[in-house]
């Protein structure tokens, strides 16, 4: 019928009548390498489910589906397939050149590179769908009674989509093909009779997600839906897919967590811990495994150095049964120069890998800076992109200048001329209130080590405190509320790994149990209460162990380091320090009662005779909070006396290490924020000390280091708890503007926020202001503004012949350089896979500090560590390496050293071809960074 001159087509009437399908759930699973089924290690290759049987609610009887018994390899019409995660699916519409529909037309999907083949007949209204397409390139051929043969090759079926292609076939005998060319962005029509070009503009995608049958059924006719140019970019690729601190079942004891995939082509092992309310424990494994039959691997170098050259490996894997050629494409970016052609083909054999090289040389700093590789192929295509950070060639310096304002505020920085052009960075940090300098503290904390103990309950501390805040200030939702909760939980589960069953706490998790560790931990752990779930019991066994190692006279002793002699003045202070850890629940239990006492009446005794700031602070806190704040007057006035003023503040002095092995500066900013808490309190409970209060705030700001946090964990912790008892006196409620001016140019204004909120600080990046000489900033506001601080942190590179770190093994010796660092390697020159061997000596100097070091030992870019020269050195040094990270480009390790230094040796290879220099050594004491020494890079060539 011609319905162009009789009218229109009618349209078919659409009814929606429910229908009860029934499932046949098919599972594949492996027994995994011990070849036993039901054991840990078995996993699932995969699944997938038939339609059996289908009623609709005006049928009597279901309708079967599929014969299960006979079920063959090739989809047949009567076949109904659900449709799985990974699969794929492909619909249409079948008509004749008039445009009327073909119903029983055979639709038959092959893949040529393997034997997979499905097949579908168009209803009544020519339209047919086939679901559970494994994905890869397929040939189509459409064939209906009276007319010609169809075929469409080249089409691509992609994992969660459907691709949709509408078919006219012509009436006659003689086929059509219509090939579908990945490589260029058009689809080609050859016939014996008929030969055209069908525009890309026409392919459309179908995503599956929140779409039904139905729905796609009524989509309007179009044509192929298929990935031609550009495959799915992967560029997510976490090292820790999924951490969930807690989950709550409902009462079916049923939980249900969403999370998004990464793009890693891997096996993740999933771990679950299961407790009950009445305490009982189960636990439980299983894999997730994430694959794709063909892929590119790239795995560039996370860090360089300007100049570097690299010979990259793009790994190319064929899973498939059938060879492909390939084209794979290097995108070009401006930070590095390619040295090789940016695209070329390859072969790659049936379930068979091959290499292709890219040389490039970094040519410009970036931060996570893109590479990307594009591989196109006949049967499957991929594409994946990583990141990479590049670094001037010097040594980075940090520069930072702070201070407190109401109207107006200047800061001054010098930059030297010798800073490599182009490195120098800028930012100034404005804090509306001493309470924005925690919440800075919640990420900045983290980028400190915390591998042992006292760092896991330093990196969690910060959090505890905003979470406490809000709850006292009867704040009920807040911006970093959900982040904070999320770190306390993950820090407290952590923290349960260096328990010891004494009820102690150890800095790694093996060993004695360490009192001061200890103690912090019983504090935490009571600050934590308030605003998590803690289990009671490990805070009673921490404070029964605590009153176990005391003395009878209430002191608890501590020796000289390496001697068995009784050091008077750190017991002193690790007294101190305990009373203030067992009275910070505001209660004894009345078991100790009298130990408590004890402990009190040494104390004064003590102190009286040697008063010691840090010991006196926390004996001041430790009164207040036990409710006894009158026997610790006499304290508070011997700290005011105590006070010495630098640059406009004031500090208490440190004459020894404290329990957490501070010292230097790290110590004396330890020490001045403990005092200034014990000052807070007394001022709390009437006394008077606003004076010394404040300057002290004042001189703790001056110091804070370019992290946003004050040198090492334990000072900083310190510091925010007395910001927090400090707060601001002069509150303002309403928002106010500043301008910001550096080298007397306007640079930008901003808005500050009511400063009796909880918020973070303002960054303003002041970089391209910024000349290589004396630069100042200044900070303007309003009249009548409350007062408010800020920080200026300047960053640039020197080159090497102007650092320290050229002198011969670094060695500087004083207060801030009494360490000594070499690093040496047996060869800078070798072949891909060939061994290097590492020797490292790292010694303190005199006896200025003792405790940890951290020595950092720069690797060269792409090169795997032999964990097994690691293993062996820190079995050979035994306590002198307590523990090791590899890092990608460093090693960090963990030193106590023994009289005459720490040495050892370890060995490492290259992936691959580079001409770079190794990431510079770095040797310091954790709990007083200042003190440190840098070793600079070598040059490496592998070949």
């Amino acid at each position: 019928i011609d319905y162009a001159k009789f009218g229109e087509k009618p349209q078919p009437k659409t009814e929606i009548i429910p229908v009860t399908q029934t499932y046949i759930t098919t599972t594949i699973r492996g027994v995994g390498e011990d070849d036993t089924e039901g054991t840990k290690d078995d996993f699932e290759v995969t699944r997938f489910s038939h339609i059996i049987a289908e009623q609709d609610s005006q049928s009597a009887t279901p309708e079967k589906k599929i014969e299960v018994a006979t079920a063959k390899k090739e989809s047949s019409s009567t076949r109904s397939l659900l449709l799985p995660g990974l699969s794929g699916g492909l619909m249409g519409l079948v008509t004749d050149s008039s445009g009327a529909v073909l119903p029983n037309a055979i639709i038959t999907v092959t893949n040529d590179g393997s034997d997979l083949k499905y097949s579908a007949k168009t209803n009544s209204e020519g339209l047919y769908f086939i679901k559970g397409i494994l994905p890869g390139v397929f040939k189509v051929k459409i064939d209906a009674t009276g007319f010609k043969s169809s075929v469409v090759v080249g089409l691509t079926i992609a994992s969660s989509r459907i691709s949709k292609l509408d078919i006219t076939l012509e009436v006659g005998s003689v086929s059509e093909t219509v090939s579908i060319m990945s490589d260029v962005a058009r689809l080609q029509t050859e016939s014996s009779t008929i030969g055209k070009t069908i525009s890309s503009k026409q392919i459309t995608e179908l995503p599956l997600n929140g779409r039904n049958f139905l729905q796609l059924m009524n989509l309007n006719p179009g044509v192929v839906q298929a990935d031609i140019s550009t495959p799915r970019l992967r560029e997510y690729f976490p090292e820790t897919l999924l951490w969930q601190p807690n989950i709550e079942t409902d009462k079916q004891g049923r939980a249900q967590l969403k999370f998004k995939l990464a793009d890693n082509i891997t096996t993740w092992k999933l771990s679950l811990i299961g407790s009950t309310v009445d305490g009982q424990i189960g636990s439980v494994e299983t894999d997730i495994r994430a694959f794709q039959p063909f892929f590119a691997e790239l795995d560039p170098p996370k860090v360089l150095t300007e100049g570097d050259e690299i010979s990259l490996p793009v790994v190319l894997r064929n899973y498939l049964d059938k060879a492909q050629t390939v084209d794979v494409q290097f995108k070009p970016e401006s930070w590095f120069k390619l040295l090789s052609p940016a695209r070329k083909r390859s072969e790659v054999k049936a379930n068979d890998s091959t290499n292709e090289i890219f040389d490039f040389r970094a040519i410009a700093s970036i931060n996570k800076g893109k590479q990307r590789v594009t591989v196109i192929a006949s049967a499957a295509s991929d594409a994946t992109e990583k990141t990479v950070n590049v670094h001037p060639d010097g040594e980075e310096i940090a520069e930072t200048a702070a201070g407190v304002f109401n109207e107006a505020g200047t800061l001054e920085m010098n930059l030297p001329l010798e800073a490599i052009a182009g490195s120098v960075r800028g930012e100034l940090k404005i804090y509306p209130n001493l309470l924005a300098h925690v919440t800075e503290g919640i990420e900045g904390i983290l980028q400190r080590p915390h591998g042992c103990g006292e760092q896991t309950i330093s990196s969690t501390y910060p959090n505890v405190m905003a979470l406490r805040l809000l709850k006292s200030s009867g704040i009920e939702k807040h911006a970093i509320e959900k982040t904070a909760r999320k770190y306390t939980q993950a820090g407290y589960d952590r923290l349960l790994g260096y328990r010891d069953a004494s009820g102690g706490f150890t800095y790694w998790g093996k060993g004695n149990p360490d009192l001061a560790l200890t103690a912090y931990a019983l504090r935490f752990l009571n600050d934590a209460d308030d605003v998590i779930q803690v289990n009671g019991d490990v805070m009673v066994e921490a404070e029964k162990w605590l009153f176990g190692q005391q003395k009878s006279d209430g002191r608890w002793a501590i020796n000289e380091y390496y001697k068995d002699k009784e050091d008077t003045r750190r017991s002193l202070m690790y007294t101190a320090l305990i009373t203030r850890a067992v009275t910070s629940s505001g209660m004894v239990s009345k078991v100790f009662a009298s130990n408590l006492n004890h402990a009190f009446t040494y104390l004064e005794k003590e102190l009286k005779s040697l008063p010691e700031p840090y010991s006196l602070a926390n004996y001041v806190i430790a009164a207040q909070q036990a409710a006894e704040a009158d026997r610790a007057k006499w304290a508070v006035e011997e700290l005011n006396k105590l006070q010495q003023p630098e640059a406009g503040g004031n500090y208490w002095a440190l004459e020894t290490n404290t329990p957490f092995y501070g010292w230097g500066l790290a110590g004396r900013i330890e020490t001045t924020a403990l005092v200034i808490k014990a000052l807070s309190a007394d001022k709390a409970n009437g006394g008077s000390g606003d004076g010394a209060i404040g300057k002290g705030v004042f001189w703790l700001l001056r110091n804070k280091d370019r992290y946003g946090v004050w040198l090492s964990t334990q000072a900083t912790i310190n510091v925010l708890d007395a910001f927090i008892a400090v707060n601001d006196s002069n509150k303002s409620t309403t928002e106010s503007s500043a301008e910001i001016f550096v080298n007397g140019a306007r640079a930008t204004s901003v808005t500050m926020p009511p400063s009796n909120q909880l918020v973070n600080p303002i960054v303003v990046d002041v970089s391209k202001f910024l000349t290589q000489q004396k630069n100042k900033i200044e900070i303007k506001r309003l009249s009548n503004v409350a007062l408010a601080s800020a920080q200026a942190v300047e960053t640039y590179y020197l080159p090497w012949s102007s650092s320290m770190a050229t002198q011969a093994e670094n060695f500087k010796s004083g207060t801030k350089r009494a360490l000594r660092l070499a690093v040496t390697f047996d060869k800078n020159s070798a072949k891909i896979g060939e061994e290097i061997t590492c020797k490292v000596e790292a010694e303190r100097i005199g006896f200025s500090g003792y405790g940890m070091m951290l020595a950092e030992v720069g690797l060269p870019p792409g090169v795997d560590v032999d964990r097994a020269s690691l293993e062996a050195a820190v079995k050979e040094e035994g306590w002198g390496i307590n523990h090791y990270d590899v890092l990608p480009d460093r090693i960090v390790l963990y030193l106590w050293p023994r009289a005459g230094g720490t040495k050892f040796n370890f060995k490492f290879k290259s992936r691959y071809g580079i001409k770079a220099i190794n990431t510079a050594s770095i040797l310091y004491d954790y709990y007083n960074p200042e003190a440190r020494a840098v070793v600079a890079p070598e040059r490496f060539v592998v070949k």
